[in-house]
């Protein structure tokens, strides 16, 4: 069983946002090491796994998590949440372009002189 099949059959035992499986401990759950390189590993296995449409929710308040759809309620909460984190994306994204145009602009005028 693939490291990517072993992730999914976790995930859709944990049924329902009450039942969050923390990064860590879905590592250790798939037999990997519990570490900050796993997490990200796990993070773009989820990511293929949900591009193969496989409905794998998270959340950012407690409790912590990945886990399987117990409802509709929670997919549309979870597409909430997602859509706000975009737009804060977007929005930061804009922030940094304008802050960076004037960090920028003042520095090629102080390289004129």
């Amino acid at each position: 069983m693939t490291t990517k099949e072993k992730v999914l059959a976790v995930i859709q035992l944990q049924v329902g946002a009450e039942n969050a499986i923390l990064s860590l401990d879905l590592a250790e759950a798939v037999g990997l090491p519990r570490t900050r390189a796993i997490q990200r590993k796990l993070q773009i296995v989820i990511r293929e796994l949900r591009r193969d449409n496989q409905p794998i929710l998270s959340q950012c308040v407690p409790p912590y998590g990945y886990y399987w759809p117990a409802s509709w309620l929670e997919v549309q909460t979870f597409r909430a949440s997602m859509k706000s984190r975009l737009i804060q994306d977007a929005l930061t994204l804009r922030d940094v372009k304008v802050g960076a145009g004037y960090l920028f602009a003042q520095a090629e005028k102080v390289q004129m002189f």
